[in-house]
């Protein structure tokens, strides 16, 4: 009868460890995720501030809407596991801003506890100056001068 009792341990010790293997298994799944969409959102974020400093001869309604547009292009199957991304652009005194937010919901429900919510949230913002290629120029020679 020893013996019987013996062979039990290795069932009941896989039936504590398989569970929280698979719960790490995931939540390394999910955080990877996570870094994923947030690099997404700083590298659109941050092509589309650049892309609207190249509009230097532009008004800021011009490049309002362009950079809006180029957004919403942007947003096409890209992210993974998340809603709908908001996003903010500002333009004026010769700076364009792009700000975007998100957020991954949590797998599991006893998450909540550890993380403190139940959606992971993500922003990204850029900024860039609107310079002229002249100004570009002068610039560039100014720091050859230097040297």
């Amino acid at each position: 009868m020893k013996k019987r009792l013996q062979e039990g341990y290795f069932t009941l010790e896989a039936a504590l460890l398989l569970p929280c293997a698979i719960y790490v298994c995931i939540f390394i799944i999910y955080t990877s995720f996570y870094q994923y969409n947030r690099c997404i959102l700083e590298q659109d974020s941050y092509i589309c501030a650049l892309r609207g400093s190249r509009m230097w001869n532009w008004n800021n309604a011009q490049i309002y809407n362009e950079v809006t547009g180029q957004l919403a292009l942007l947003n096409e199957d890209k992210q993974f596991a998340l809603g709908e991304t908001d996003c903010k652009v500002s333009v004026g005194r010769g700076k364009v801003r792009v700000e975007r937010m998100n957020a991954l919901r949590v797998p599991f429900p006893f998450m909540k506890e550890l993380t403190g919510s139940t959606e992971w949230e993500m922003e990204a913002s850029w900024e860039s100056s609107r310079l002229s290629p002249v100004r570009f120029i002068r610039i560039c020679r100014q720091m050859e001068a230097d040297m």
